[in-house]
């Protein structure tokens, strides 16, 4: 290390007062997160000169990103921040109820006063109601997938539901979402795929835009890239899922028309 870096990472905080070795301790403090690395059956962290100075919050407002091709992080928002807003990152499973989430930051040496562990007691319930549908949203994602497809491109028949009410649970998700400022990077991106799909199958280029635009928004706050998502925000009627529905049902009305006569 340079003499300026190595005078930054000593002058970072730590909280590990009980461990013998200072170096050990700063990175316990103040390690993001990495994953494996390619060829690397190991779990790795790094320590970032100002990344690693950033605050948490149980709804943070900004998500960092490592680039393995060039070991370069980044941090994006999620929400709009405003100037002379802190910026915050979680540092734990936000998912979690609040007593789980102070548990798991107990080892940073503060409690968490955040504002989903500052609510008092009635809106607090409702928040670990909402964090607990959130933490097991991708339980029903394969069956949820499957009643998309054949609502989209199955046989339309008496009991199949509308495009309000095939796009019900979804929606009710984005909103649990956006109620605990917390798209939580597991599963958002299936909610909003499917909606975008829904959307496209009747030709609502409006809302297809919308939600595309916000996935590529997204997934470039957490994974530095569109994933796709901009192709389908600038032409949504482009992808094989446009009209679909919208050709099913008019088929359907044709017959019944016949039918009638």
């Amino acid at each position: 290390m340079t003499a300026e870096s190595r005078d930054a990472f000593f002058h970072l905080a730590n909280v590990q007062v009980g461990e013998p070795f200072l170096a050990k301790a700063i990175i316990d403090t103040n390690a993001l997160f990495v994953g494996t690395l390619p060829g690397a059956p190991y779990h790795y962290a790094a320590v970032c000169k100002d990344i690693s100075r950033i605050n948490h919050s149980c709804t943070p407002n900004a998500a960092y990103h490592v680039d393995l091709r060039t070991f370069a992080f980044d941090v994006r928002a999620l929400f709009p921040i405003s100037p002379g807003e802190q910026v915050f990152i979680s540092y734990i499973d936000p998912a979690l109820p609040r007593a789980a989430r102070q548990d798991a930051l107990s080892s940073y040496a503060f409690t968490c006063a955040c504002p989903a562990c500052s609510l008092p007691k009635p809106a607090l319930a409702q928040s670990e109601v909402r964090r607990a549908l959130i933490a097991r949203a991708d339980a029903t994602a394969e069956s949820r997938n499957a009643a998309l497809e054949r609502w989209a491109r199955g046989t339309p028949t008496e009991s199949t539901p509308d495009y309000a009410s095939i796009t019900t649970v979804d929606k009710m998700y984005m909103d649990l979402f956006e109620k605990e400022r917390l798209y939580y990077e597991p599963v958002w991106e299936g909610y909003m795929a499917r909606l975008c799909k829904a959307a496209c199958a009747v030709g609502d280029g409006e809302a297809a835009r919308r939600w595309a635009g916000l996935a590529a928004a997204l997934n470039r706050a957490y994974t530095g890239e569109d994933r796709g998502w901009d192709e389908v925000a600038s032409a949504p009627e482009r992808t094989d899922w446009w009209g679909v529905r919208t050709r099913k049902l008019g088929g359907v009305r044709s017959r019944t028309n016949l039918d009638a006569g």
